[in-house]
Parts: structure tokens; C-alpha cells; sequence
């Protein structure tokens, strides 16, 4: 990943999920979600955070899935990278210009403890109805 390609890097609160509307962005096949209170990041920002994303240590998957923190990475002409996190049940679903897949990860962990830190430090949850 090159910082130079990136055009568009931005970090976000998922405000619903399962909504599949015309503005939803997806990493599944079958989970839709839509966003609320993005913030772009500077592209060498938004790389090595997603580079820490795929870092972390793997843990036991669970099955809710219910993402609160998404990043997405816009290199243009349809390459782009948008990883939804579930701390809760420590799974990523990742899609990867139209290719989805999953990372399970330990959410407990220090180093998942850290992004998911930086997320609400970035986009805090005021937990007022949009």
C-alpha cells in the first residue's frame, strides 16, 4: 500500500447495520452497514492503521458481529480496502475491492485495546440519535 495511491483514507462509527441502501457500504456478501461521524486521515495515518488492523493476534472467533468502527482506504479506479471491527466478538470483515473475507483477532489484546482507543479518541460516540 502505497500512501502516495491513496485518495481517500477514513475512519467511521457504524451507525446501522444489515441496511442495505445506496449510501450502505458492505464487507460481506450478506452485512450492510451505514456510517456516522467519519474523519479522513492523512494517507500515512490511514495505512498504518490498517496495518495494525491486520497485526493483530488472532483469538477465537465469536458470531455477533455487530462492528461499532470501520476504516476505509480509497485508492481509486475501484481499489479500495474497508475492514468493519468488532470488538465485542473478535471478528473483521474485510473487503478488498469487492472481495470479502474475515480476520478473527484477540479483542482484548493491548494492541486491539490501542486501535480501538484511537477509534473513539477520533470518532467519539456522543451517543445522541441521528
Amino acid at each position: 500500500m502505497d500512501a502516495e495511491k491513496l485518495r481517500e483514507g477514513i475512519i467511521f462509527r457504524i451507525a446501522y447495520v444489515d441496511d442495505p441502501t445506496s449510501t450502505s457500504f458492505s464487507t460481506a456478501r450478506d452485512i450492510h452497514f451505514r456510517t456516522d461521524g467519519g474523519v479522513m486521515l492523512y494517507p500515512e495515518a490511514a495505512i498504518s492503521l490498517w496495518q495494525r488492523i491486520a497485526a493483530l493476534p488472532t483469538a477465537e472467533q465469536m458470531r455477533c458481529h455487530t462492528p461499532h468502527y470501520a476504516i476505509h482506504l480509497n485508492f481509486g479506479a475501484g481499489v479500495f480496502y474497508t475492514a468493519a471491527i468488532c470488538f465485542e466478538c473478535n471478528n473483521i470483515s474485510v473487503s478488498s475491492s469487492g472481495d470479502y473475507s474475515w480476520q478473527t483477532f484477540d479483542g482484548q489484546s493491548e494492541a486491539a485495546q490501542s486501535i480501538l482507543a484511537e477509534f473513539k479518541a477520533r470518532v467519539p460516540d456522543d451517543d445522541t440519535e441521528t
